[in-house]
């Protein structure tokens, strides 16, 4: 519960001003930049500590919401302690920790369970879909979608992993 009330003060913060809004309770830090009031929609659940996620939703065009569910349990996941990317998923240019949805109608539905987890999301147009199971420890996971109606599912499930994953539709 302690994550979901980080994430009502985000959004009221970030809904007031144009700046980010921090949330931390010395144990996990949350960053939310939503702008678009009602337009997008975020539910977090973390648990553990040192955990750092860095979100980003921005409503563009005529459709429905973006929607992002997030439930973490564990320690040093996302993007802690100014960690980075190695071999194939250091290529997309994305920081650990970091989730993006700048469009409209973007899904994400993430779950990591474990440690030292590394994880990047990126939607940018409409209608994307991702769902992502992560498990273990020391796993690093990168995905960019771009253009409309890509959809990806993933279950990364041991330790040291690492998946890379571009999808771009014309």
């Amino acid at each position: 519960m302690r994550g979901l009330t980080w994430l009502l003060v985000g959004m009221l913060l970030a809904g007031l001003s144009d700046e980010p809004a921090l949330a931390s309770s010395g144990l996990n830090d949350l960053y939310i930049v939503n702008n678009d009031g009602d337009s997008n929609l975020a539910t977090l659940t973390v648990t553990g500590s040192d955990n750092l996620l860095a979100i980003v939703q921005s409503h563009v065009g005529l459709g429905g919401a973006n929607t992002l569910t997030v439930n973490l349990d564990g320690d040093l996941n996302g993007g802690p302690l100014g960690s980075a990317f190695d071999g194939p998923a250091s290529g997309l240019g994305l920081t650990p920790g970091q989730i993006e949805q700048i469009g409209h109608d973007n899904v994400i539905a993430l779950s990591v369970t474990g440690t030292s987890n590394l994880f990047a999301l990126s939607q940018v147009g409409s209608g994307n879909g991702l769902s992502a199971l992560i498990i273990g420890s020391n796993n690093q996971v990168a995905v960019r979608q771009g253009g409309s109606g890509n959809s990806l599912s993933l279950v990364q499930n041991g330790n040291g992993n690492i998946l890379s994953v571009v999808q771009q539709s014309r």
